[in-house]
C-alpha cells in the first residue's frame, strides 16, 4: 500500500521561490515529476517524508504557503531541511536534465551571440 505525500502546493510554491522563471507548463510537468518520484519512495522512507510532509502541510494551512516557502527556502531547520532538500533536488534534477538551457531562475538561457563567434568559425 503506497501512502499520498501530500506534497503539492508547498512543492509548487518551493518551485515557484526557487525558480521564477519556469513557465507554467515547465512548473506543471516539473511538479507531476516530483509526485511521481514521491510515491515510488521506499516503506520507511515514504512514512518519514510523508509525516514531515503532514507537519509542513499543517503548518502552511495555519500560517499560509508562501511565508512556510519563505522560512524553510533561507533556514535548515533540521529534519524539515531534508524534505526541502528531496523536493528541491528533484526539481532541479528534472529542470536541468529535460530542459539543459536554463538559466538559474528558471527562464530559459538566451545567447547574445550567434552559434559561429562562439566556435570561432569565420564568415
Amino acid at each position: 500500500m503506497r501512502v499520498r505525500i501530500p506534497a503539492g502546493k508547498f512543492a509548487e510554491q518551493l518551485l515557484r521561490h526557487d525558480l521564477p522563471g519556469l513557465s507554467d507548463e515547465q512548473r506543471r510537468q516539473t511538479l507531476a515529476f516530483m509526485e511521481s518520484r514521491l510515491r515510488v519512495l521506499p516503506s520507511p522512507m515514504t512514512v518519514g517524508v510523508g509525516a514531515v510532509a503532514g507537519v509542513v502541510g499543517a503548518l502552511c494551512a495555519v500560517i499560509g504557503h508562501r511565508r512556510v516557502v519563505g522560512v524553510l527556502a533561507r533556514r535548515a531547520l533540521p529534519v524539515v531541511r531534508d524534505y526541502v532538500r528531496l523536493l528541491r533536488s528533484l526539481s532541479f534534477a528534472y529542470v536541468w536534465e529535460t530542459w539543459p538551457g536554463t538559466a538559474p531562475d528558471g527562464s530559459p538561457l538566451v545567447c547574445s551571440r550567434d552559434r559561429r563567434s562562439l566556435i570561432g568559425e569565420s564568415g
